[in-house]
């Protein structure tokens, strides 16, 4: 009956209404979507697609242009259809969860992982799914703050806190490349 929110967005559901999607999350990690009637306060919960046994919870969510909500935790990468009030896809990865995710020009999410910056990718037209693994190996745990993808296809990825670095990885060569030079970083 007591829970916390992990992540929360307005848009519509398939009669076009306006409604609120949030993760709900208690000493059992994220359990269940909640979507919420913005007009009647009415609540439909949709259990996780998997089990969350890391009782792991989001650090990132993303409301696509196509009006679908994505995340990344519990090794695992999940989109939600609030047309469809339907989990429609769900995906093991590599560990653990997401720090931030972005949507490229062309509708693909992106999203990187914490602790070892394993990059994910999902084109929702075509329903290609990539698992890229670890592209930054480091001996530390690294957090993926910012997350950003260009025209040209390259995604580029802000990693902290012990030694901060912005990667470049490039999907067609599945390489991160190092921008800031080792006598940079702090």
């Amino acid at each position: 009956p007591i829970s916390n929110h992990r992540g929360i967005v307005a848009t519509v559901d398939g009669e076009g209404r306006n409604v609120v999607l949030l993760w709900l999350m208690d000493h059992r990690g994220v359990y269940a979507l909640l979507m919420i009637d913005a007009k009647t306060g009415k609540a439909e919960q949709f259990p996780l697609p998997f089990d969350n046994a890391k009782k792991d919870s989001p650090f990132a969510s993303v409301l696509s242009k196509d009006n679908k909500f994505y995340s990344h935790f519990g090794d695992h990468f999940v989109e939600f259809d609030p047309v469809k009030r339907a989990f429609t896809f769900h995906k093991k990865t590599f560990p653990q969860m997401a720090m931030d995710m972005t949507e490229d020009d062309n509708g693909t999410i992106w999203s990187v992982t914490y602790p070892d910056s394993g990059v994910a990718s999902y084109n929702p037209k075509s329903g290609e799914f990539n698992d890229y693994g670890q592209v930054y190996e480091q001996n530390w745990p690294q957090y993926q703050r910012y997350v950003a993808a260009d025209d040209t296809g390259i995604v580029y990825i802000a990693v902290g806190n012990t030694k901060t670095q912005i990667l470049a990885f490039d999907p067609a060569t599945k390489k991160a490349t190092p921008l800031v030079p080792e006598d940079e970083r702090v």
